[in-house]
């Protein structure tokens, strides 16, 4: 039923960096509506989203990237934003070759913004399910935050005298 709340515009809740940008830009060009919420430092500011809108936007936005900007992709980070993304029912977009590497390359990757957001655009067109279903399954079977605390007590175990 996730689909079926899909629109035609592109919903960001985030700081706009360089990659945003670039997607707002690109947006423009072909009159895609794009609207940003969130990172406002004033905590009454309707641009504010809960967890609950913040999952409802994602889940309207005609695509829903995990975009970074270059130190991030340099340094291999690998953001909260695809894990949520995926798990709210989005196929998983990326310009970072590492996090698509995590999804054993299953995800929409480019390292071109434009060409990433086309590849998402042209997903979307031709709708794969069960792609998407695979992914909220391996997100959901290896990536939680029982996962992550299993990960932090394996590695303790293993590299301290300390013992868990």
């Amino acid at each position: 039923n996730i689909r079926k709340k899909r629109t035609n515009t592109i919903y960001f809740i985030g700081s706009i960096t360089k990659p945003w940008d670039i997607l707002h830009h690109l947006c423009r060009q072909m009159r895609i509506p794009f609207a940003q919420y969130g990172a406002s430092f004033n905590i009454n500011s309707s641009n504010n989203m809960n967890i609950t809108e913040n999952m409802n936007l994602t889940q309207q936005s005609l695509i829903a990237p995990a975009f970074q900007d270059e130190l991030q992709v340099k340094d291999n980070y690998i953001p909260c934003r695809i894990f949520k993304n995926i798990s709210y029912g989005r196929m998983g977009i990326t310009n970072n070759k590492i996090v698509n590497d995590l999804f054993n390359g299953r995800l929409i990757y480019d390292e071109n913004i434009a060409n990433a957001a086309q590849k998402a655009l042209d997903f979307e067109n031709n709708y794969d399910e069960i792609k998407v279903k695979e992914l909220m399954e391996y997100v959901r079977n290896n990536h939680t935050y029982t996962s992550r605390i299993s990960t932090i007590i394996s590695f303790i175990n293993k590299n301290t005298n300390h013992q868990f």
